[in-house]
């Protein structure tokens, strides 16, 4: 953002709102809903998403209160923002030109972003054909690869 100056825009998959701005994450938890350690999961969770653990993370919190309580703005540690983390601790954060966070910016679009859409079911279904052919032994990764591309690219031009 920093880069960008002030006026920058987060484009995405537009919404009804028309924000169009999205938060991807790569790494997830996921939890059976019919598992029979319901208990334990549900203590994982708070453990997961305690004060202690989510400090821990920091930048990389999920919860906003505590990426918002560790922005500190025109202090001296930092030519910039900082992300404090506590203990001397700090991360020196990209800033405006007059030295303020985009934190309010990011906070935004975490709270107005949409997800990523799901799988989808025609492209899953060509790379799960392709892939089943090489698990086979029937083509060889490079075939199977060049052929998914193939089949791929030739779907999204049909899609426009």
């Amino acid at each position: 953002m920093a880069g960008l100056g002030e006026g920058y825009h987060c484009v995405g998959y537009p919404v009804d709102s028309g924000f169009g701005g999205f938060v991807e994450c790569s790494f997830c938890i996921a939890v059976n809903a019919k598992t029979e350690q319901e208990e334990i999961i549900r203590d994982f969770l708070k453990f997961v998403f305690s004060d202690r653990k989510q400090g821990e993370l920091g930048i990389l919190s999920v919860r906003r209160d505590i990426l918002s309580g560790g922005v500190r703005e025109h202090t001296e540690l930092g030519k910039g923002p900082i992300f404090w983390q506590g203990n001397g601790n700090f991360i020196e954060l990209a800033g405006k030109p007059d030295g303020s966070s985009f934190l309010p910016e990011y906070l935004d679009i975490l709270e107005k972003g949409t997800a990523l859409p799901g799988w989808d079911a025609d492209m899953g279904g060509i790379i799960l054909e392709e892939a089943e052919a090489y698990f086979r032994g029937d083509k060889t990764a490079d075939e199977a690869a060049e052929i998914i591309q193939k089949r791929i690219q030739l779907y999204l031009e049909e899609q426009r």
